[in-house]
């Protein structure tokens, strides 16, 4: 399914393999949207030290802290963490998304009523997997509307620039491509 412009977005996958596909994804989302940073928040386990960041990941940061999160700084991406315990994620969700679009949640946490409402809110939800046809995938995406999949990023330059908030992997600059294409 071809969608013209993505506003929300999220991915699904274990921890140290979804979060590089969500900064990836962040940051396309951010070239698309023409926005100077953009969020990467984390629904899963606490986020490991920030790096430096540029002068629009720290404003943004500014912005996140008022909100009561604890924003870390890579290059153009600020990355928060959400609980995914929490009963009010979804509500939260939404705040985050009016405060510091474009926003994409990975989701490292097993899927909950609260995660399942938060993802169902958005326009994209990828599924980072190598075997997109096998049962955890099935079951990771089972009524989750919009799904796509793409494997984890490999280990390298391209990988680490997109954790970095540098720039966009090529994989996910396809992948987004082809998912904002226009139908025919």
């Amino acid at each position: 399914m071809a969608i013209r412009v993505v506003t929300g977005a999220a991915v699904v996958g274990r921890p140290r393999e979804a979060e590089p596909v969500a900064a990836a994804l962040a940051l396309a989302l951010r070239r698309e949207t023409r926005a100077k940073a953009a969020t990467v928040a984390v629904i899963g386990p606490p986020l490991p030290d920030g790096g430096g960041g540029g002068g629009a990941g720290r404003r943004l940061a500014v912005q996140l802290e008022a909100e009561g999160l604890e924003p870390r700084v890579r290059g153009r991406l600020a990355w928060v963490r959400l609980d995914p315990a929490d009963p009010e994620l979804p509500a939260l969700t939404w705040q985050l998304a009016l405060v510091a679009a474009p926003v994409v949640f990975a989701v490292t946490a097993p899927r909950t009523a609260a995660i399942d409402a938060a993802l169902a809110d958005q326009d994209l939800v990828v599924l980072v997997t190598p075997d997109p046809d096998g049962p955890l995938a099935v079951a990771a995406t089972a009524g989750l509307p919009r799904v796509t999949t793409t494997a984890p990023l490999a280990r390298g330059l391209a990988r680490e620039l997109s954790r970095a908030g540098v720039r966009t992997a090529p994989a996910i600059r396809r992948l987004i491509e082809a998912t904002t294409r226009s139908e025919p």
